[in-house]
């Protein structure tokens, strides 16, 4: 797949997570994109549902960054606009191969693909998303005032070495906050479920595989490394919304990821 412009420049963990959703909403495009007439309004309909898609997930990691002083407002919308205009020229290539006649009422000509229709088809792409509400919305939070400085730390403030939290089956765990215990989850209610088929995300397995490694995944011992970096980039941005944790609760250091909380096992896990 295509890596949209826009993405380089963002932090990782905003990276990893607007990849994930473009890759869902491309395997969400391709199946909708078979079972539909040919009719270019109901293609449309599907293409602007892939990008909002993308545009969700940007929005929320967009307002993190801003709010931790990692991009401005200027370079959060810019990102964003090229992130989804890149998304675009990829849907225009994933709709290439089903098309060997022009769409019934498509006001494109897939048969000829150059540089002048993919961005005639990206600008008015992007002119959809710029009319919709989720665009509206997404400017609206980023333009919301900010303190010229960050506010001052807590020194109550809940830190990753608060935290402790324990796999009690392969779907679920429990975490411990400063003592107090909570409720178990699954991993549908930490965020880690595919919403394809409801089965956990692969990122899910590797959480597993890192409370079984003592918190500790290396590189020098695990294969397929970039899986592992976007799956830990997944992991963190699951831990920090379920926790209101903002600093990195794995990060690389040494030749190894290394969970900044307490991961365990419990002894039925292991049974």
């Amino acid at each position: 797949m295509t890596f949209p412009h826009g993405l380089e420049r963002l932090p990782p963990d905003l990276v990893g997570h607007v990849e994930t959703a473009l890759v869902d909403s491309e395997a969400s495009f391709r199946e909708t994109l078979t079972r539909i007439p040919r009719s270019w309004i109901r293609i449309r309909s599907a293409i602007e549902a892939a990008m909002s898609a993308v545009l969700v997930a940007f929005h929320r990691q967009a307002l993190l960054a801003v709010q931790q002083r990692v991009l401005s407002v200027s370079d959060a919308r810019s990102a964003a606009d090229e992130c989804l205009d890149g998304h675009a020229h990829s849907i225009y290539d994933w709709l290439l191969p089903f098309m060997n006649r022009p769409l019934a009422d498509s006001p494109y000509s897939f048969r000829r693909y150059n540089s002048v229709d993919t961005f005639v088809f990206s600008r008015d792409m992007l002119e959809s998303v710029h009319a919709s509400e989720a665009w509206r919305v997404f400017l609206r939070d980023l333009s919301k005032p900010m303190s010229p400085d960050p506010p001052p730390k807590d020194a109550t403030a809940l830190a990753w070495r608060d935290v402790t939290i324990r796999f009690i089956s392969d779907h679920k765990v429990q975490a411990t906050v400063r003592g107090e215990i909570q409720a178990p989850l699954n991993y549908t209610e930490m965020g880690f479920e595919d919403r394809r088929d409801g089965r956990p995300r692969a990122a899910w397995d590797t959480f597993r595989s890192l409370a079984e490694s003592e918190g500790i995944i290396a590189s020098a011992h695990a294969t397929e490394w970039s899986k592992v970096e976007k799956r830990i980039q997944e992991i963190r941005e699951r831990l920090r919304q379920h926790f209101g944790i903002a600093t990195d609760p794995i990060p690389y250091d040494d030749g190894a990821y290394r969970a900044q909380f307490r991961l365990e096992r419990s002894p039925s896990y292991d049974a």
